[in-house]
């Protein structure tokens, strides 16, 4: 469905700043059991919907969806009660899941606000930078919990790696896939490369003094490959990589930091390191001045004694299951959330600057993807 028809279906104009429930956040944080309710019977919300089903401190109101066959299909899986609009949701839901297209994100995120209920919105919080920062403002305006879908924050592979990605110095991400099936409202930057920008926002508070990217587009409207170069005031250079148009499916990282290298392949899920020993920095200065016979035997040794490679334990994770922990505790008023809304307008907001640094996207046969073109 187009996603501008599925926004409107979605909501009625009388749902548009329709008032907050009464009672304070603290009254809706009672409830030993939330209601939540489930925007979006795609793939991610159909995801969201069986999880929260399974679950025995939670309420699963019901799932809203425009289309008729979404809704079939679902209740084919699941024993649920479905709605074709999220006008249909009872007063008395507390939360919602939004899960559909990204562009409209901050129409149904927003209404949902007005009226009271905490919201999870999967990444990205939306399409653009000003309407990421309209549901921050009516987050804060109706003191409610605004959690964004940022999930390898959840990956095993980073939480493994995390503890040794302080003072990053390098970092290259390369993130691929093959012709997605969904999510084509928005290009490859908001698509894929969000994962990156929200992970590298994590590690650094550090402004961006330099970004330089280009884009191509295989099939359109939007990018479909995009190559980035982004420098921190702190120092850290980032490279990242995405496409959406590759028979290569990848999900990693390389990281120069300054006690060594962390690899971390997010799909495995696998991290290791090569991380120098403290005499290291000393004798490295002098390999340079050594006869050949003793430089090739510190190569030999060099991931072996000097900066030894190791494979680090990865505890696997089901990251929405954990996001749901996370939302249901900070509803409860029992922990915050990873990524809130405002973390959250921060990728937006870099995502848009790459985007605009791309100008005009190369096309795969040669020419140029131009509104004029795109009509003929």
């Amino acid at each position: 469905m187009d996603p501008r028809r599925q926004s409107h279906a979605l909501l009625r104009p009388d749902a548009i700043g329709r008032p907050a429930r009464e009672g304070s956040r603290s009254e809706a944080r009672r409830v030993s059991r939330p209601r939540i309710a489930v925007i979006g019977a795609g793939h991610l919300g159909s995801i969201h919907a069986r999880l929260l089903a399974e679950r025995t401190d939670v309420r699963l109101a019901g799932v809203v969806d425009p289309s008729p066959e979404a809704r079939r299909k679902l209740i084919e899986k699941l024993d649920v009660s479905t709605l074709s609009s999220v006008e249909e949701l009872s007063d008395d839901v507390e939360a919602a899941i939004v899960a559909t297209p990204t562009t409209s994100h901050c129409k149904v995120a927003l209404a949902l606000l007005e009226r009271g209920v905490h919201i999870f919105v999967e990444k990205p919080i939306a399409a653009r930078s000003v309407e990421a920062r309209a549901l921050c403002r009516a987050a804060r305006r109706h003191d409610r919990i605004l959690q964004v879908g940022h999930s390898e924050r959840f990956n095993g592979a980073w939480l493994a790696a995390y503890p040794f990605l302080r003072d990053c110095r390098h970092i290259r991400a390369s993130r691929t896939s093959g012709f997605p099936s969904r999510s084509l409202d928005v290009g490859v930057v908001l698509d894929l490369m969000i994962h990156e920008i929200d992970l590298i926002l994590s590690l650094t508070d550090a402004p961006v003094v330099d970004l330089s990217a280009h884009a191509a587009v295989v099939v359109g409207p939007h990018e479909d490959v995009v190559s980035a170069r982004i420098e921190f005031a702190d120092g850290l250079v980032v490279e990242l990589e995405s496409s959406r148009v590759s028979p290569w499916r990848r999900r990693r990282w390389e990281v120069l930091t300054h006690e060594g290298l962390v690899e971390i392949d997010f799909a495995q899920p696998a991290v290791s390191t090569a991380l120098a020993e403290p005499s290291f920095g000393a004798v490295a200065r002098q390999v340079a001045h050594w006869p050949y016979r003793r430089r090739q035997e510190f190569a030999e040794q060099l991931f072996r004694r000097w900066m030894p490679h190791r494979q680090l334990p990865v505890v696997p994770v089901n990251a929405i299951e954990r996001e749901h922990d996370e939302f249901l505790a900070a509803i409860r008023g029992d922990g915050s959330v990873t990524v809130d809304g405002e973390a959250a307008c921060r990728a937006v907001e870099l995502a848009e600057r790459i985007v605009a640094a791309c100008g005009e996207p190369m096309r795969l046969d040669g020419g140029t993807a131009t509104p004029e073109k795109e009509a003929a």
